[in-house]
Formats: structure tokens, sequence, C-alpha cells
């Protein structure tokens, strides 16, 4: 237990700064959402990170196996627009920023840009924590190593006879997250972590499926 500690402490706790100067990292995800109730169209998902591609300044970063771009870099700021998971899911990976109203104003331009085009196509991005189409949907991972290697990991569940294992072993390609990274001082991280930890329930009941 003490070289467990040991190495926690070496990994976690020793390249904290006493004086950090400080960042904020958000990464938002949201389910393409087809306005009919249908199933979303991946091929307009797929045909949507080629729009922002050959009409904004982004890079293609990755691709899947069939050459089609699957996360994008804003070449200014350095966010990312990808999939999470499944073409279902559009993530937005924004870089460090230095206060939050700065992440607001760049999802908004994405927002400005993808939205019109979905809802030409009778769909839209929707701040859903599930895609409410799920049952609908083609469900399959994003052609990537990566991905594939996930949804294969977790589909060995279903030869568990287990009541701890649940149905659903596909649910990371239609449950949406959010994370933020804050940076601390070794001051301050332990009161960080406490708060965090004492709102984790509150969240979970007001945010609910949002």
């Amino acid at each position: 237990m003490t070289t467990a500690k040991e190495l926690l402490k070496q990994r976690y706790y020793e390249p904290i700064k006493e004086q950090p100067e400080l960042f904020v990292g958000i990464e938002l995800e949201y389910p393409v959402v087809n306005l009919s109730g249908n199933a979303t169209d991946v091929s307009l998902t797929k045909q949507l990170l080629v729009y922002l591609l050959d009409n904004f300044d982004f890079q293609a970063d990755k691709y899947d196996s069939d050459n089609n771009p699957i996360q994008l870099i804003d070449q200014v700021s350095g966010d990312m627009i990808l999939f999470e998971v499944s073409y279902n899911i559009i993530e937005f990976a924004f870089a460090k920023a230095s206060r939050i109203a700065e992440v607001e104003e760049r999802l908004g331009t994405y927002l400005s840009m993808i939205q019109p085009y979905l809802r030409d196509h009778n769909h839209e991005l929707q701040g859903w924590g599930v895609n409410p189409n799920w049952a609908k949907n083609d469900n399959r991972p994003v052609k990537s190593p990566r991905y594939k290697m996930l949804m294969n990991f977790l589909e060995l569940s279903k030869a568990k006879n287990d009541p701890f294992f649940h149905d659903y072993p596909e649910y990371g390609s239609f449950i949406c997250g959010s994370q933020v990274q804050l940076d601390v001082s070794k001051t301050s991280y332990s009161r960080v972590l406490n708060a965090f930890n004492q709102i984790e329930g509150p969240k979970a009941v007001l945010l609910a499926n949002s």
C-alpha cells in the first residue's frame, strides 16, 4: 500500500505547481437527433465533417477506415470537433482557455456553422445525455481501431452470466457526457476535489439526461 501511495503521489501530486497559471479545459458531447423521430442518418453526420472541412478553417486530423474525416482541428484556436464512439455523437474538445466565457463564444461559433446545415436535413444537435432515438440508431462504432477495440471489449460482458452487467454494452454509442479540467495549486487541490465530490449527487438529479 505504501508503494502504491508513493507512485500515486509521484504521478499526480508532485507535478502540481505551487502557483500555476490557471486554465480551464472543457469537452462537450451532443447527440445528432433526427427531428422526425427516426434513426440519425449517419451518412449525413459524416458529410457534416466534410462540409466543415470544405467551408471553414478546419484541418482533418483523423480519418476512419473508409477515409471519412472523423476529427477536425480549428487551425486558429486548436479546438477539435470529432465523433465520439459512434457517428451519432459530436464532441467539441476545446483547447485550454483562461475563461469559461471564451469557450462559450467558440461553441456559439461552431453551432452557428453546424445547426443550419443539420436543420436543412431535418436533424439537430440537442442537449440530451442520451440520444432520444438511440434504440433506432445505427450504434456501430466509428471505424477506427480505438473505438472498435472499446466496443469489442464492452461486448465481452454478454459472455458473463452475472447480473452486475447490464444488457446495453453498446451504451457508449448513444450516451453523451461533459468534462471540465481545472488547473489547481498544491494548496487548493484538496478543497477543489471535495467541492466537486459534494455536488455530484445534486448534479445527477438536476441534470438528468441533459
